[in-house]
């Protein structure tokens, strides 16, 4: 899966790195700037359907591609280009995953629309690794320092929100809906799923050399401000997301952290923990916990009864699915709709039937595996790592690869471990002799 050799691009500027993840580290505060509300849903209407369908999220990666084709990226030649079995994944995939959304869903408007941003993730991940380049061990933790600037700055506008919350009497429920009142963000889940990334990309950037910047004191921070908003969200799927990674890095790469970055996360940790119980909204949804909201129907927040539902809707119609985002609508007859059935495997399946998803579930083995090749020899690059099994394993308890403010982040990851390294300079397809 080594492109670079293959491909004729012209990248961004050796600076491009900083542009990237700058218009990552802008999304919450622009995002929260469009969308706030203290329902479950944004005035007018329109808003709403821009939210509900991540409209802006799509404006985003539609951006993104129209840079690259400016930078001479090419949809064929880079199709061309990449390993056969990774080619013929990807057609098994676009041959099929659409088919339960034109001919089986009840709701064929919403669901074309769905199935229709698929096409539209993967050549915004194509042209991300097309544009970037000039990575490094420092530009990476550039990366990681600017997408926490990004989230500093939303803080104002969340905790104003928070605080100019109104009374009961004005709201439509009745109340103030805390969990979907995060500005920009459908669900605090989401929040916290970001914050755990985050996070875990932070660990990796100081897996064996406790600094940031050349001082602890910036790491330590660092990890208390992120740590402590993974705590405040409530969001478990997040810490799981992260202990997993840990696991991951420690058991299968072998890799111990150093002790003093032990010994200073742990303090963070426990810092950023306590001091996130000070700013909780009046909801038992938020908060640190290894056990569910008091409201939850089980250990597991419903999931099992969730889980089962996908199951049997998949024994239904095993090989075309019953289309983009159908879950809701199929188990809202009679019990609380979810859009999704909170395990990727699962909403694969449901979703686009078997041969769609075995072919995506390949490629995210593939992406997995390369990656990892790439990390044995470049150990710098653990910090994209940390933050793509951590991504994997929430993926197994919630929606990651169904909104596409989500799959925008995997792809995100993704590509950073797999970028053109710093030596490798982009070249100007016009330049390339007939060899290539």
């Amino acid at each position: 899966m080594e492109l670079a050799g293959r491909l004729n691009f012209t990248a961004l500027p050796h600076n491009g790195w900083p542009r990237l993840a700058s218009l990552f580290a802008i999304l919450p505060l622009a995002a929260g700037i469009v969308f706030r509300t203290y329902q479950n849903e944004v005035d007018p209407l329109a808003f709403e359907l821009v939210r509900q369908l991540d409209l802006l999220f799509l404006l985003i990666e539609i951006v993104v591609i129209a840079t690259a084709r400016r930078h001479s990226f090419a949809y064929g030649h880079f199709f061309r280009a990449l390993p056969l079995d990774v080619r013929w994944a990807a057609i098994v995939f676009l041959a099929t995953f659409w088919i339960g959304s034109v001919f089986v869903t009840h709701l064929t408007p919403y669901s074309i629309i769905r199935a229709a941003l698929w096409p539209v993730h993967l050549v915004f991940g194509a042209s991300l690794w097309h544009l970037s380049a000039g990575e490094s061990r420092e530009t990476l933790r550039r990366i990681v320092l600017v997408l926490i600037a990004g989230y500093v700055a939303y803080l104002p506008l969340l905790a104003a929100h928070f605080w100019l919350a109104p009374g009961p009497e004005p709201l439509r429920l009745g109340r103030v809906v805390w969990t979907s009142a995060l500005p920009g963000y459908l669900s605090v889940r989401h929040f916290g799923i970001e914050m755990g990334v985050l996070l875990a990309m932070l660990l990796g950037t100081i897996w064996r050399d406790a600094r940031i910047g050349g001082t602890t004191v910036l790491a330590f921070v660092a990890v208390a401000v992120v740590g402590g908003a993974v705590c405040w969200s409530g969001t478990r799927a997040a810490m799981l997301g992260v202990a997993g990674a840990i696991a991951i890095t420690i058991v299968a790469r072998r890799r111990l952290p150093a002790r003093a970055t032990a010994m200073l996360v742990l303090a963070a940790l426990i810092v950023g923990g306590v001091l996130s119980t000070r700013f909780l909204p009046p909801d038992p949804a938020f908060g640190f916990r290894l056990m569910p909201d008091p409201s939850a129907e089980d250990f597991s927040s419903g999931r099992l009864q969730i889980w089962k539902d996908a199951a049997d809707l998949i024994l239904a119609r095993p090989l075309t699915g019953w289309g983009e985002g159908s879950f809701i609508w199929l188990r809202a007859a009679d019990k609380m709709a979810y859009a999704h059935p909170h395990n990727v495997v699962l909403q694969m399946l449901q979703s686009w039937g078997v041969p769609g998803a075995l072919a995506v579930l390949y490629l995210i083995a593939r992406l997995w595996l390369e990656m990892n090749r790439r990390g044995r020899d470049n150990a710098w690059l653990l910090p994209a790592l940390m933050a793509f099994d951590a991504l994997l394993v929430m993926s197994m308890v919630d929606g990651i690869l169904f909104h596409a403010r989500m799959i925008m982040l995997v792809a995100f990851v993704a590509v950073i471990a797999l970028a053109r390294p710093a030596h490798q300079r982009p070249c100007d397809p016009q330049r390339q002799t007939s060899s290539e």
